[in-house]
């Protein structure tokens, strides 16, 4: 997938279009094209991306113990248009997701389930496929993003807009940090 997105300057005047997908890296495209990041609205051109990245989220996979926020979180998502499915055992979710996993834009994990916790789960996920867009939803207000891979880390109740913001900045900032933007 390919983004066309525009680069502007503090004066907000359009530098030049880029085209973004997983392989950009913008340190190599600022240094090829003789470009300083202070030339830059870095904050305009992230914002820019996930809001491109955002309207290509369609579908989720919740995997949480509490059926109360499966049913609550697949029917937001339905109610905003969303393709969503959930599950409140690791292993039902991680074996649907393994089934085929270009269903699911998003993989939204509780960070406290019985048996395998969020953070084993999302390894796992990670093995499977290095590109899975992970959120984690926790309970816990002493869990920091640094601990678990950098995933993004949302503290319960959440909503869908947030999970999806929360998606895109790790899915954009992990790119970044692999040289793959």
């Amino acid at each position: 997938m390919y983004l066309n997105i525009s680069l502007f300057n503090h004066a907000d005047k359009a530098i030049r279009k880029v085209q973004v997908d997983e392989k950009f890296n913008l340190h190599d495209f600022l240094i090829s094209n003789h470009y300083f990041i202070e030339d830059i609205d870095l904050k305009k051109f992230i914002r820019d991306i996930n809001q491109a990245f955002n309207k290509n989220i369609k579908s989720f996979l919740f995997i949480d113990d509490s059926p109360e926020l499966i049913e609550y979180l697949t029917d937001e998502a339905h109610r905003l248009g969303h393709y969503a499915e959930g599950f409140i055992n690791s292993d039902d979710g991680y074996d649907r997701y393994v089934a085929n996993p270009d269903t699911f834009d998003i993989v939204v994990l509780d960070y406290q389930m019985p048996g395998m916790d969020g953070g084993r789960v999302a390894n796992a996920f990670l093995e499977l496929n290095q590109h899975v867009r992970l959120v984690l939803l926790t309970g816990d207000s002493n869990l920091r993003p640094e601990t678990i891979n950098k995933i993004p880390i949302i503290y319960k109740p959440s909503q869908i807009k947030d999970i999806i913001e929360a998606a895109s900045l790790y899915n954009y900032q992990s790119n970044c940090s692999k040289g793959k933007r």
